[in-house]
């Protein structure tokens, strides 16, 4: 848990500017501070939980070893037993969606076996992905924070589990 206040139009979470505030409020409450005869502006305080993004989740395995990028999304979401549909190399996993969804795949049909990436995050027209064995000079290394628009023609579809 996390401390929200808010006084005379500034957001801090334990003590630190926030700018963009995904929260979950779970406690409430207003206060007015009272010195002697002088009685400072009233200011609200939450007791709040922040909302942990898959971006948040997925950032600390940047540079490591994912393997194969069909492997590594694999491993993430613990699918290889459960999902039959999203085996093998890039290129032959079916789409199963028509839309990116943010913890689903994109699929594209760059190198020789295609490619497959988490949606992490969407930005516009952006996708924000991670991905493992996508940079030549870093085989089977995880990247995230590619950006990739939606209407690139590499794109063949969308995975979701």
């Amino acid at each position: 848990m996390l401390i929200r206040a808010t006084y005379q139009n500034h957001l801090r979470v334990n003590n630190c500017v926030v700018k963009n505030s995904n929260c979950l409020t779970v406690s409430v409450f207003t206060h007015t501070v009272k010195y002697g005869q002088h009685t400072e502006a009233p200011y609200t305080v939450e007791i709040v939980e922040i909302k942990e993004t898959l971006f948040d989740k997925i950032a600390p395995l940047n540079n490591t070893r994912g393997g194969q990028c069909v492997e590594f999304i694999q491993r993430y979401f613990g699918t290889f037993y459960t999902h039959p549909a999203f085996r093998g190399a890039a290129n032959d996993i079916v789409p199963n969606a028509n839309e990116p969804k943010i913890g689903g795949v994109v699929l594209t049909n760059e190198g020789q076996k295609g490619h497959a990436a988490i949606i992490i995050e969407k930005e516009g027209d952006y996708l924000i992905l991670a991905e493992s064995n996508y940079l030549k000079n870093k085989a089977e290394i995880i990247n995230v924070g590619r950006r990739l628009n939606i209407h690139n023609e590499h794109i063949v579809g969308y995975f979701n589990f």
